[in-house]
């Protein structure tokens, strides 16, 4: 922050000069915030006494604080007429040029203040702010630590040198300037708020989010801050507190487009789908060039409207369109854009636009690997089952960590397996080929190791309270669906005994599609569901009857209680009591509940898989 000096430079002439009392009242005046009364007071000594600098000075600072950079200027000009010698009039003139983006004069008013008077800190301070706007930084930069070596304990000055060693990239050295800035300044927000910035690019999150915290304590409407706290807090995983970020900037800044984006996007993911296309239409509302916006409300329409044929889904299709369709003529290259587009058309049953728009958003990004395999589900539904093959290897050739197309992959090369062993060529899908579980449930035994149970309390996990349905209540679950990809010596042991249970249940090889733990507390629980996601109801891959649940019971609790923690399953109706150790595998359509009441944790492993 620039700071306005106020001494009174007024030669010692034979003109008059006001009152110390006048002087001193407005003085009083201005440092007491009473800009009104210090404007009408520096005008009157102005017209009692042109010839006085001081009172034009001050009113030169009230005008520019009061947003009059114009007649700012006025002011100071007249100061400097009256005292050329005035190094305070040339910083306070070169601040109201920055303001008016005169930039070149202000590094010329600067550098006269500087060679007025050499152990000028504040003037070096700004014309290190005036050198960073032109560009030329590594005058900047000398230009700062020239600033600090007059004044060492100069905040301003440390601050403003760490955001020029941030464009620098000299991101360590930044995180240093910005430390010492609020050793010195411990309440200086918006340093707080760069350190934030250069730990976040560093990749230290946890301080960056610590760094954000104080910035938006000290300044809570400070808008930019809770942004990238929240874009901070998303990166580590705390989506809860990133969803309260992102709301908090929208509140302080109604109009933030890219707030409300992100905002969509946590909100999206935690299926709060009709507040997720609030906000997405809000980012429109508020920036209508928004092809990204426009694209994951169009996401967020064509989510809802899976195979209908209801007048209101069809609706909502036509409109997903229209909102793709908007997204590209924004950003015509793109690619995303395109697939989506292509998901939508096929729902509305346009196959060859549907196909043609896979094919553009390929062109646009060759190595777009869900676009790769979105063609080959297309290609596979209609029948061509090597050329569908061949899109998804490829896709799998660009990302091997796609797991939907790791599951496609897996799935059709398993049908074009059989197909080549089968007579009968007119059951394209396999669906019911003689594989399957010989009873529903089926439930087997396996022993439990303390081992294991021990590593499931130390491994990352979520509290139930702060997941969406199915699940309530007190507990915890794992922090993600890839339990069995931990390289800890038990759970590989674990992952591959469950494996071989698993192919010998269904009598084929088998695919994984998640893995996880849950600890159920009193009171925890999870309500009627199933496990049958979006790739399973597309009716042309018929994967449904393919897909499985499994439930191993490491430790059962308390069953004691009036809700022991029974497994309900529906269509038919079963009860089934846990013992431990216990493996019950059921289809993954199957919907299913649990209800625990127990004092002591009812600890669980549960894994969907495919047939193969």
């Amino acid at each position: 922050m620039r700071k306005v000096g106020f001494r009174n430079n007024t030669k010692k002439e034979k003109v008059k000069i006001p009152s110390p009392e006048e002087l001193n009242s407005l003085l009083a005046h201005y440092q007491n915030g009473r800009l009104e009364d210090a404007e009408k007071l520096a005008i009157f000594i102005t017209k009692k006494f042109p010839k006085h600098s001081f009172s034009w000075k001050v009113l030169g600072a009230v005008l520019k604080q009061t947003g009059r950079i114009s007649e700012a200027l006025v002011a100071n000009q007249k100061a400097l007429v009256i005292d050329p010698q005035d190094v305070e009039v040339y910083n306070n003139m070169g601040n109201v040029l920055v303001e008016l983006n005169r930039l070149e004069k202000a590094e010329v008013v600067f550098r006269q203040a500087i060679a007025l008077k050499p152990d000028f800190a504040q003037a070096y301070c700004n014309l290190g702010g005036t050198l960073q706007k032109i560009g030329k930084l590594e005058e900047a930069e000398a230009s700062y630590r020239q600033a600090i070596v007059l004044k060492p304990q100069y905040p301003e000055a440390y601050n403003n040198l760490g955001v020029t060693q941030q464009e620098f990239s000299k991101l360590e050295e930044a995180e240093a300037s910005y430390k010492q800035a609020t050793a010195l300044k411990p309440d200086y927000a918006e340093a707080h708020f760069n350190l934030g910035n250069t730990l976040q690019k560093i990749g230290k999150l946890e301080e960056a989010e610590a760094s954000y915290k104080q910035a938006t304590a000290l300044k809570p409407d400070y808008t930019e801050a809770h942004f990238n706290l929240g874009n901070t807090l998303q990166k580590i995983g705390k989506l809860e507190e990133a969803e309260a970020s992102y709301k908090q900037a929208t509140a302080s800044k109604p109009n933030y487009a890219e707030a409300h984006y992100r905002l969509g996007i946590i909100q999206q993911g935690f299926s709060k789908v009709e507040e997720a296309e609030a906000s997405f239409r809000q980012a429109i509302v508020s920036k209508p060039d928004y092809a990204e916006a426009f694209n994951n409300l169009g996401k967020i329409l064509w989510f809802n409207c899976i195979k209908s044929e209801t007048q209101q889904v069809l609706t909502k299709l036509e409109e997903a369109e229209a909102i793709y369709k908007q997204a590209i003529a924004l950003k015509p290259d793109y690619a995303e854009a395109f697939n989506n587009l292509a998901d939508t058309l096929k729902e509305l049953g346009r196959l060859e636009e549907a196909e043609a728009s896979y094919r553009q958003a390929i062109a646009l990004k060759p190595d777009y690997a869900e676009a790769h395999s979105n063609l080959g589900k297309f290609i596979y539904l209609n029948g061509d089952i090597d050329s569908a093959l061949e899109s998804i290897e490829k896709a799998n050739h660009i990302n091997p960590k796609l797991r939907t197309n790791e599951l496609l992959l897996r799935v059709l090369r398993a049908r074009q397996a059989r197909e080549n062993k089968v007579v009968s060529v007119n059951n394209k899908n396999n669906s019911d080929f003689d594989i399957g579980l010989t009873s529903n449930p089926l439930i087997v035994n396996r022993p439990v190791e303390a081992e294991l149970i021990a590593n499931l309390y130390e491994m990352k996990s979520i509290g139930l309270d702060k997941m969406l349905t199915p699940r309530f209540g007190a507990g915890r679950w794992s922090s993600h669906y890839l339990l069995f990809e931990d390289d800890r010596s038990i759970i590989k042991t674990v992952a591959e005994d469950l494996s071989n249970i698993m192919r010998k249940a269904v009598k084929s090889d088998i695919y994984i599609d998640d893995s996880f733990f849950n600890i159920l507390g009193a009171g925890g629980g999870l309500v009627p569901h199933n496990h049958i996601g979006l790739v399973d109801k597309d009716p042309g891959l018929s994967l449904t009857s393919q897909k499985y649940s499994l439930v191993y019971y490491l430790t059962i609790g308390n069953q004691d209680s009036s809700e022991p923690g029974i497994l309900k399953l529906y269509d038919p109706s079963e009860d089934i009591l846990p013992s431990v150790g216990m493996i019950t595998i059921f289809p993954a359509n199957r919907n299913h509940s649990v209800i625990y009441g127990g004092e002591k944790d009812r600890v669980v492993i549960g894994v969907n898989f495919y047939s193969l």
